[in-house]
């Protein structure tokens, strides 16, 4: 957990050269996935996977074609195993 604290620092001290805070945002919604592991039931775990999809569709809000944001979000729905929203993001 240690790391996305000093994500977090990171992502303030980027917020007045980040307007949107798409950047940020991604950054944030990318290190939690990272930590998703696929196949672990536990709630961390889910909890991981759910910040991590709205930190990408809240890029999206703000960036409709950010393909960054989409891979992150098929990457992630495809590691759940929900192969169903994966291929909207595909």
């Amino acid at each position: 957990m240690q790391m996305l604290g000093l994500l977090v620092l990171s992502i303030l001290v980027q917020a007045p050269t980040d307007p949107g805070r798409t950047a940020a945002e991604l950054n944030l919604a990318n290190a939690y996935a990272a930590r998703f592991v696929p196949g672990t039931q536990s709630e961390q775990n889910w909890e991981f996977a759910a910040k991590a999809i709205e930190g990408f569709q809240n890029v999206l809000r703000l960036e409709p074609n950010n393909i960054d944001a989409i891979r992150g979000l098929a990457q992630i729905y495809q590691n759940a195993n929900d192969p169903r929203k994966a291929r909207q993001y595909h």
